[in-house]
């Protein structure tokens, strides 16, 4: 709901509140280097993203923020 208000300080933050509540909770990260990319679109996210995979290999939202980021970052293979 905050990104949708566009205030990404307490979406960060509130991301980060769910994070220490269940961390193993996949699509958290993806939410989470979402709204870090909003407010810096040069964010170094693949960390997040990764663990995303590793919590919840079939949400495939993760991948699609990683390839999004990858291409990005000029890294593709």
């Amino acid at each position: 709901a905050y990104l949708r208000k566009n205030d990404v300080g307490n979406a960060i933050q509130t991301y980060n509140e769910g994070i220490q509540k269940d961390a193993n909770f996949g699509p958290i990260y993806v939410g989470l280097a979402h709204a870090r990319l909003i407010a810096d679109p040069n964010a170094n996210v693949l960390p997040l993203l990764d663990q995303a995979i590793q919590f919840d290999p079939n949400f495939g939202n993760a991948y699609l923020e990683r390839g999004i980021v990858k291409i990005r970052d000029n890294d593709i293979p």
